[in-house]
């Protein structure tokens, strides 16, 4: 799943092959839904950050602007939640994030 994972990074980045962000979006999806536990933190972050913004994952989760999917900030914070509760200190520290910011309501 690990190298799966990877490869979307590429799409999402656009390192080695062409950049593409709706690729990249799909393939995390049916990654996360194996339940690999960083896949399901990733997908989390493209769907708080796709709304106007090309995906750029790395290490440190920056974003640059570009164009994208729709993006859903309920579905986020319930990834969030489930990557969370098992154990993922980086959706730890953004589900905590999220409840703290007022516009935020995890559901």
């Amino acid at each position: 799943m690990a190298a799966k994972r990877n490869i979307v990074l590429f799409y999402a980045n656009g390192t080695h092959v062409p950049l593409d962000p709706v690729k990249a979006f799909n393939m995390m999806q049916d990654i996360a839904s194996s339940g690999f536990l960083n896949a399901i933190f990733s997908l989390a972050s493209m769907y708080e950050y796709f709304l106007s913004r090309t995906l750029n994952i790395c290490l440190c989760n920056r974003y640059d602007r570009g164009p994208g999917v729709p993006a859903d900030q309920r579905k986020a914070v319930r990834l969030y939640k489930t990557a969370a509760e098992r154990g993922h200190d980086g959706a730890q520290c953004n589900l905590g994030l999220k409840v703290s910011r007022p516009s935020s309501s995890p559901s």
